[in-house]
């Protein structure tokens, strides 16, 4: 390795703080990790796999998120091999930061100004905004050191846990139940075309995510890294998905169908759900803006002024609640637009220029490696498009096929011996 990338992988180790070797420290990181990956995918995809796809969607959507953001903590075995990746690939790791917090702004916009157009929002629930920005505040300072930013983890997750058991023992007021929802649309066997996408974004796409990479470096051992990446995905996020679930039906009601007809949640339940999303999009946000505030120079701007953009273009297309695009109110097109950026360009990205599988190793990002990725999702797009757009969802495969095919014009990497993920 070249003197001066050693130079900058120790000012990269140092800046991301002292690696935690206390006992307790995994399970903190454990929090993080399923607190900061609990964000508009895992709130609202759910709900649409569900609506579309029935438990089968659901059961793709999960699976594959879990087993793949878990899987870092194995693949990723020592705190240096995290530290090459974000510096090596920091623009991808930057842009990846940036268009996650666009896609909670746009989110959080559309569908809180399409509700209050919708429907009689109380008084009080505006007050979720002060909320989500109070909280917000305070988690972009806490997060700034370790034991504060898994102290504020906990307390985000502790808040959910008692909103998971508020639903639990609520459910029974609510309309449509998730039997009703469930009953809608029955199990699926299309599903399994959502599998190969799904599969490969919640594969691929947490490598770039600089939240992941900060936890994995502060964790000094394999041992402790895979305890907080297993219990943070195999418990912390499992169940804040699984309160996704519970949601389901209502959501669906209010975004698709009458929400005066067939729509009912106790205030109480309301109030709670709310509180669940105004936390949980406030610390990834705080989360994320910490790692990009790091980065400096024009990277602040042009995140503010994404974010920005992308709420005013939530309530743009939230005031065209009276139109079908694609038979979807605009807003879920939006939405769906974002996602292509987690189930494909991310994941392109990762598979083609990050990943050197002969080797078991990382490579290097190279002009061809980087237009082989341009070219692939050029042509992958109009099959994700047909899929993701028209939902006719086995037209998704030959956009996988696009994307891994895509490889084997990358080109060489003469110097990804010495990069090994261990």
């Amino acid at each position: 390795m070249p003197a001066d990338l050693d130079a900058l992988l120790d000012l990269r180790m140092t800046a991301s703080g002292p690696q935690d070797s206390s006992g307790f420290a995994p399970l903190g990181w454990a929090a993080f990790l399923g607190v900061s990956w609990t964000w508009c995918i895992g709130m609202y995809l759910p709900i649409l796999m569900v609506r579309d796809l029935g438990l089968a969607g659901y059961l793709v959507f999960a699976i594959p998120n879990v087993l793949g953001a878990a899987a870092m903590g194995w693949v990723l075995r020592s705190p240096e091999s995290s530290v090459r990746l974000t510096t090596q690939h920091a623009p991808a790791c930057r842009a990846f930061s940036i268009i996650t917090n666009s896609y909670h702004a746009f989110w959080a916009s559309w569908l809180l100004a399409f509700a209050a157009m919708q429907m009689d929002v109380p008084g009080w629930a505006w007050s979720l905004l002060l909320v989500a920005g109070v909280w917000t505040a305070a988690a972009r300072l806490l997060v700034s050191h370790g034991s504060t930013a898994r102290l504020a983890s906990l307390l985000t997750l502790a808040v959910s846990l008692v909103v998971l058991l508020i639903w639990l023992t609520g459910t029974a007021d609510v309309e449509p139940t998730l039997r009703d929802t469930l009953d809608a649309r029955p199990f699926s066997s299309d599903a399994i075309w959502m599998l190969p996408v799904s599969t490969l974004g919640f594969m691929l796409c947490p490598y770039l995510d600089l939240t992941f990479n900060r936890a994995r470096q502060a964790c000094d051992t394999p041992g402790r890294s895979r305890i907080a990446f297993g219990v943070g995905f195999g418990v912390c996020f499992a169940l804040m998905i699984v309160l996704t679930l519970l949601y389901a039906g209502p959501l669906v009601t209010l975004v698709d169908g009458d929400p005066e007809g067939g729509m009912t949640v106790p205030v109480l339940l309301a109030a709670a759900l709310g509180v669940h999303v105004a936390m949980q999009l406030g610390f990834t946000v705080a989360a994320h803006c910490r790692e990009t505030d790091r980065a400096g120079g024009a990277t602040k701007g042009s995140h503010s002024i994404a974010s920005w953009a992308s709420v005013g273009l939530g309530i743009a297309l939230a005031g065209l609640s009276d139109q079908r695009w694609f038979d979807m109110a605009p807003g879920e097109v939006g939405y769906r637009v974002f996602l292509s950026f987690y189930g494909l360009v991310f994941p392109a990205y990762v598979w083609i220029n990050v990943i050197n599988i002969r080797g078991r190793s990382m490579r290097r990002v190279t002009s061809r490696s980087l237009g082989v990725t341009l070219a692939a999702i050029a042509v992958a797009y109009p099959f994700y498009f047909v899929g993701f757009m028209l939902r006719e969802e086995p037209w998704l495969i030959p956009g996988v096929a696009v994307v891994i095919l895509a490889k084997l014009w990358a080109g060489p990497d003469r110097g990804a011996h010495l990069e090994r993920f261990g």
